[in-house]
This record gives structure tokens, C-alpha cells and sequence, in this order.
């Protein structure tokens, strides 16, 4: 009796740490498969990340959003926000990282950007580390970026909320304006640069030119051809736009406001410059919502 009792005790004893492996292997965070990242590459999945690096400022901002902080070992020269990212090692600018430096910390992960850093991705991929194209170059896109991210990072849930809010931000305002005719949108002129810096602004392509379609809105130098052009002052001059959105600090506004022949344009003269965040508004990442937002509270300040 007693070796039988022994022998019921051991069966359950296995039964139990069977049941126990098998919940383990369930949930450990082990191989996962391969993902395809923004340049069409194929990313193996294995653990669960715990160092990663960042090379964009929006990737940054993603990795933060979903609550991976503290993962977070270094970051580029140009990551800013959250607050907290500015005591992280700094790994070089966004054209620029210091490949020997990010290799020395040895990460599980590496979020890049797009095609622009396609030598260091691919340097990086050939030191034996683990790297990731997520950045993207469209409104619409952002969400497929942030549910990337989640995917490398383990993350999933966390994710599919962010990415969801992000969509349906935006969806509410393609929906509140898309039955706007050209002649019911105010026109907009998107400063990126001006006086001895260039007379630069968005073009086709652009996030700017995108965001103030969106919200409702007319971008006037939507046909340039290139994303970012120089555009003439003359033409802007015939131009003449409802709106002028400057993303660079509001302490700047007076080295704008009276230099000519931006003094003489109708929104200046009536109020109509609208400071907006520069990084909020560049990079594709959640508070590009934020923007989109702003832009159209100021082109339609009725609702």
C-alpha cells in the first residue's frame, strides 16, 4: 500500500511539473519567428528585448509611448522627449551613429529609421546584431510603424491601443472635413525655413503637406515635386496664404514677423501665424496626432 500510495504521489509530482513546463513554455519569451521591417527585411524574433537602442527621435517616442523606458539604453543626439531619455547614452546623429559605440553596448534590439540609414542598419546586421527599419514616411503609415514596434518589443497589446487611438484621431478629422470643396479650405504655407536660412517649406510627400489636407486645409506649395523645396518669394507673394504655420519656437516669431516681404503677407498682418511643435510635427511617431490636431483647431477655430 504504501509503494502504491509512493507511486500516486510521484505520477501526480510529474503531472504537476508537466503542467508547470508547459505553462513556462507558453509564456517565456523565446523564438517568435521573423517579422518583415520597413526595408522589406526579414528580423528574426527571439527573447524578449531587454537593452535597445534607438537611432530616430520617433522611434524613441514610440518605445516611450508604450510604456519600454526603461529598456532603453541609448538613444540618438536628437531624442528629446520624454524628459527622461535626455540621462541616456547618446549614440550619434540621426545620418551619423557611432556604429562602434552602439556594437560596445551590446543590445538585443536596435530600432532604425528608414532607407537614409541603410549603411549603418546594414554594418550594424554584419557585427551580429539585431536591427529593425520601423519608421515610415505617411500619416496613415504611423500606426503600422507603432504595431512593429510592439512586435519586436514584446508588446503587442500596448501596441494595437496606441496604434488604434493614433487611426482613429486622424480618422475623425479626414472625416469632420472631407466634404470641403478647395475653395472652402484655407490655403497654408508651412515656414521650414526662411530669410538667410532659405525660404525652405513642405512639398509633396511631406508630413506638413499631409497634415494641413487633412485637417482641412491647403497647402500652398503641394505640387513641388520634391518633399522639400525652396520656394520663391515671389510666389509666395502671389500666394498670399490664409495661414503661415512655423514650426520653431514662438520666442523666434518677431525675426519673422518683420522681415519683409513675409510682413507684408495677409496672415501676418491679420494674426494668422501659428507656432506649432517642431518635433511633434516631423517625426512619425504619436504625437504626430497632436499636430494634426493643433493645425486644424487653428485653420477652423470653429470646430
Amino acid at each position: 500500500m504504501k509503494n502504491r500510495s509512493s507511486l500516486r504521489a510521484l505520477g501526480a509530482l510529474l503531472l504537476l511539473l508537466t503542467l508547470l513546463l508547459g505553462a513556462c513554455a507558453q509564456t517565456a519569451p523565446g523564438a517568435q519567428g521573423t517579422v518583415t521591417d520597413g526595408l522589406g527585411r526579414e528580423v528574426a524574433l527571439g527573447a524578449v528585448p531587454q537593452k535597445i537602442v534607438s537611432l530616430t527621435p520617433a522611434n524613441t517616442e514610440i518605445l516611450c509611448a508604450l510604456g519600454l523606458e526603461e529598456r532603453l539604453v541609448a538613444v540618438d543626439d536628437y531624442s528629446n522627449y520624454p524628459g527622461a531619455v535626455a540621462e541616456l547614452e547618446k549614440i550619434g546623429a540621426f545620418n551619423e551613429p557611432n556604429i562602434e559605440r552602439i556594437a560596445a553596448l551590446k543590445p538585443d534590439l536596435i530600432l532604425a529609421g528608414d532607407k537614409l540609414q541603410k549603411d549603418a542598419i546594414d554594418r550594424l546586421a554584419q557585427l551580429g546584431l539585431t536591427v529593425a527599419a520601423t519608421e515610415v514616411s505617411g500619416v496613415d503609415a504611423i500606426p503600422d510603424s507603432i504595431l512593429l514596434v510592439g512586435k519586436l518589443t514584446g508588446a503587442e497589446s500596448e501596441a494595437k491601443a496606441l496604434a488604434d487611438s493614433f487611426a482613429a484621431r486622424v480618422s475623425a478629422l479626414r472625416e469632420r472635413y472631407k466634404g470641403l470643396g478647395e475653395s472652402e479650405r484655407p490655403t497654408a504655407y508651412w515656414a521650414l525655413s526662411y530669410g538667410e536660412f532659405g525660404d525652405y517649406t513642405a512639398g509633396a510627400g511631406a508630413f506638413p503637406t499631409e497634415m494641413i489636407e487633412i485637417a482641412g486645409g491647403l497647402s500652398v506649395s503641394r505640387e513641388m515635386p520634391v518633399p522639400w523645396p525652396m520656394y520663391s518669394l515671389e510666389q509666395l507673394t502671389l500666394d498670399d496664404p490664409d495661414f503661415i504655420f512655423l514650426p520653431i519656437d514662438p520666442a523666434f516669431a518677431a525675426d519673422f514677423v518683420g522681415l519683409e516681404p513675409y510682413a507684408s503677407l495677409t496672415a501676418v498682418k491679420e494674426g494668422r501665424v501659428v507656432f506649432i511643435d517642431p518635433d511633434a510635427s516631423s517625426r512619425p511617431g504619436p504625437r504626430l496626432a497632436d499636430a494634426l490636431e493643433a493645425i486644424a483647431k487653428a485653420l477652423h477655430p470653429e470646430g
